[in-house]
């Protein structure tokens, strides 16, 4: 598992302790802090992970709800930008993809039609 050290994670940086690192959607420019860039928070449950993808996650502020993480997004696995979870940012299949990276011919198609109206989203 590896995990990254970033200020902002639209601009790599190097962290430090007394700077809060941003994630920063590169598509709505939704911004939060956050806590863990990994495929498992070092406060959840070891048995719980992300899939495969590892994303940007926060502490739950009520964890008593259910997990002890909130995932915020992660990297699309094409352009490697950062984007949030959002249906209109990015879609995950196995893999995180962007909607600008995102080729709807490339999933099945009970997901086509969701994609497309992804796609004429982009602004």
């Amino acid at each position: 598992m590896q995990t990254e050290n970033m200020n902002h994670v639209d601009g790599e940086g190097s962290s430090s302790s007394s700077r809060e690192r941003l994630f920063v959607c590169s598509l709505c420019a939704f911004s939060c802090p956050f806590d863990h860039f990994g495929q498992t928070p070092p406060y959840e449950h070891p048995k719980f992970r992300f899939l495969e993808e590892e994303v940007f996650s926060i502490r739950n502020p009520f964890p008593e709800e259910g997990c002890a993480s909130i995932c915020l997004g992660g990297k699309c696995s094409k352009c490697r930008k950062p984007v949030c979870v959002d249906e209109g940012c990015s879609v995950f299949y196995g893999v995180r993809v962007c909607r600008l990276c995102v080729n709807p011919l490339s999933y099945p198609s009970q997901m086509r039609a969701e994609l497309e109206k992804m796609k004429k989203s982009q602004t």
